[in-house]
């Protein structure tokens, strides 16, 4: 989703920051393997870094993305659900 926005990045317009959060949900039916679960989100070949720094350009739509942090890692309800949720936050320069 969305975040904010900082316009103005470089001179005359050339660039503004996006800023968007990625929150991610696995379900809880068993703890452990909740967590097992969210883990690989966090680091490593499945991460969520990985995945949306694998192309920087976001198919050409901007000029470089990164993911610059995880935060909030915690369950988190859903209606009447219950998940194991950790929150990503990505900055696009665009």
């Amino acid at each position: 989703m969305p975040d904010r926005v900082t316009y103005d990045l470089n001179a005359n317009r050339g660039a503004d920051t996006f800023f968007f959060t990625i929150i991610l949900l696995v379900g809880r039916a068993d703890d452990r393997a909740a967590q097992n679960n969210l883990d690989a989100f966090i680091v490593g070949p499945t991460s969520i870094k990985k995945a949306v720094e694998s192309d920087r350009t976001l198919g050409g739509k901007a000029n470089t993305c990164r993911v610059t942090d995880m935060s909030n890692y915690s369950s988190m309800m859903v209606g009447e659900t219950l998940y194991l949720a950790a929150q990503f936050n990505v900055e696009v320069v665009a």
